[in-house]
């Protein structure tokens, strides 16, 4: 800016010693050598890669004016040389990078830096033995472990994941959900790092620290996501690299039909190739893509929605089938059992049974039967082995050589069972079973409608019987509903559905992962488990599915202003270069409305942030 300074000054109000040419040379020198070290580097780069990027069409513009500027000063012309053209378009470009720059660090994720969130000490309980007091230490929050106690209180941020032991208190969690309002905790309740104790203190059980805690997962997926291109941008990358060659082949040829076939003079032959050169560089088409996408994330984030990057954007937009689960997606998945019935023992017996093996369990189902119905434990059992078998349920052995079963009546398949929706055997005969209440989620009806209005196929597939299916499904818009369907079965119908068009698939359970895998766009409504979570592209921070419409929503803002900032910065394009082909800028006010362009694109990237999300 300094070396443009005396240039522009020149224009308006000559300075007379400034008319010699070696002054002006040397003045420019220090901006040529700017230019030229980020420009031209950038530029040999870009062509040894044979993927020519825009600082090609700066470098030879300017390059170009330098040379001819200069073989008419060692020639001892005392006219116009042109090393202010030069000058100011390095300037004018580096100073147009810089408004983008901070432009983009405006449409970057309106989110807090996850480091942040988690505080750099926490309160430690300790205990040397039983007969020793506890005391409360104060130490880093690198230092904590999992299986750790701490203290947390009123004010302070919550330093790792954990369940709550003791107390009652409200936390905020909006810096990880988006959800303002603070949310009532108490004992087995599980809480998250970062979030911020609004009233009361409680002790804390770690499970989760550092990168492992929701909190540093985020901060993972947010690094991942601007990297990840979305396939419009790949189309809009090789455009660019063409459209360089391009540029450069219209500048060659513009000089040539103005210098021989138009009869302009030499110079102004030569400026209007150069005015070609600067004034088509592809920046605004490089902009269009990231800028657009950067603002989607951001209204995603501050909505409480995770997204895995600009591609998952895209691909949700143009979804012409969503297939929904049932359990935990469209109902609210928090679960009570009803009607217990034991058959040979005591009921408290086998209501400590279902508790202790749903202790294990990742199903939603398990998760709620364990924080509501906490009263069936009444004594502890060692296990030999227990695990879970997709679509069915648990199977455990206890160290007496017991057998269970707990889950689906597809462990009881060939016997007559009574009505209901979860059964335990022991030692392979019917000792209970229950029934479970689930209420469908909020506004259910009209979330589904919206996504039917958007074009949308909607599938139910769901692991529960016939009957619950059909009682939750009444009056909703699905246009086919399935029950009874394993995890492996419903993979295959993801697979079928592509027939249609690109698919979308929403759960929250373990057994929801191969679906989830085989969908174009995979999204997990809640916390999800870890393996439903490795497959999704959207994760819903907050169960219920308003959410869910959010995303889609964000995504179809988004595509639409990739769309315009694409339109925008190749019309630009088609208008310009003829009219510096043909004298109608010179390259000084190129170089003003290239950097304009940027401005232009970035700024409608900004305006999408305006969009009303409630239309």
């Amino acid at each position: 800016m300094l070396c443009a300074l005396p240039f522009w000054a020149h224009m308006i109000l000559p300075i007379p010693f400034f008319h010699n040419a070696w002054i002006q040379f040397a003045v420019s020198v220090p901006a040529l050598f700017i230019g030229f070290s980020y420009f031209g580097k950038s530029a040999f780069h870009s062509v040894k890669d044979r993927n020519p990027n825009m600082d090609v069409l700066v470098s030879l513009g300017a390059l170009a004016a330098v040379l001819y500027s200069f073989t008419l000063m060692a020639g001892g012309h005392t006219g116009h040389l042109y090393f202010e053209t030069a000058v100011t378009i390095i300037t004018l470009v580096l100073l147009g990078n810089n408004i983008e720059e901070r432009a983009l660090s405006k449409t970057s994720i309106q989110m807090h830096d996850t480091a942040s969130l988690i505080p750099a000490m926490a309160n430690k309980v300790s205990k040397a033995s039983d007969t020793e007091a506890v005391t409360i230490t104060q130490v880093s929050t690198a230092m904590i472990r999992k299986g750790d106690v701490l203290v947390v209180n009123e004010g302070e941020k919550v330093p790792a994941d954990g369940m709550i032991l003791e107390g009652e208190v409200e936390v905020s969690e909006s810096v990880i959900t988006g959800e303002s309002a603070p949310v009532f905790k108490t004992k087995g309740d599980s809480v998250l790092a970062g979030s911020v104790l609004v009233s009361g203190n409680f002790t804390l059980q770690v499970s989760n620290t550092g990168q492992d805690t929701l909190a540093g997962q985020m901060r993972k997926w947010i690094k991942s996501a601007q990297a990840n291109k979305p396939d419009i941008q790949k189309i809009g990358d090789r455009v660019s690299g063409i459209f360089v060659q391009v540029v450069v082949s219209i500048s060659v040829l513009a000089f040539l039909l103005n210098y021989f076939w138009a009869g302009v003079g030499l110079e102004e032959s030569i400026l209007r190739a150069i005015a070609v050169l600067v004034i088509s560089c592809p920046c605004a088409m490089g902009l269009a893509t990231p800028t657009a996408v950067s603002v989607g994330l951001g209204m995603a984030a501050r909505k409480g929605i995770l997204v895995k990057g600009g591609q998952a954007l895209e691909k949700f937009a143009t979804v012409k089938v969503l297939a929904l689960d049932k359990t935990g997606t469209i109902t609210t998945g928090d679960f009570l059992a009803d009607n217990f019935t034991a058959l040979f023992s005591d009921e408290s017996y086998y209501k400590n049974i279902v508790w202790q093996i749903e202790q294990r369990s990742s199903h939603p189902i398990a998760k709620s039967i364990v924080k509501n119905h906490a009263d069936w434990y009444s004594q502890s059992i060692e296990w030999e082995e227990i695990f879970e078998k997709k679509g069915y349920g648990m199977t455990a052995m206890d160290k007496l050589g017991n057998n269970y079963k707990f889950g689906s009546a597809r462990f009881g398949e060939g016997e007559k069972l009574p009505q209901a929706d979860l059964y335990l055997w022991e030692n392979n005969r019917l000792a209970a079973y229950f029934t479970i209440k689930d209420e469908p989620v909020p506004n259910l009806k009209s979330i589904l409608s919206y996504f039917k209005q958007a074009g949308m196929k909607l599938f139910l597939v769901s692991g529960d019987s016939k009957s619950k299916v059909a009682a939750t499904v009444a009056d909703l818009p699905f246009d086919k509903t399935y029950a009874e369907v394993l995890p492996n079965e419903k993979m295959s119908k993801l697979e079928e559905w592509r027939k249609i068009g690109k698919t979308a698939m929403t759960g929250d359970g373990i057994n929801d992962a191969p679906a989830l895998a085989a969908a174009d766009v995979a999204i997990v409504v809640g916390h999800g488990s870890d393996l439903s979570k490795q497959q999704a592209d959207f994760i819903l921070m907050e169960k219920g599915l308003q959410k869910l419409r959010d995303a889609h929503k964000v995504s179809r803002i988004t595509l639409g202003g990739i769309k315009q900032n694409l339109f925008w910065a190749f019309a630009y394009n088609v208008v310009a270069i003829p009219i510096a082909a043909t004298g109608g800028l010179n390259p000084t006010w190129a170089a003003l409305f290239m950097a304009m362009s940027d401005v232009v694109v970035i700024g409608n990237a900004l305006r999408l942030r305006l969009v009303n999300m409630n239309k």
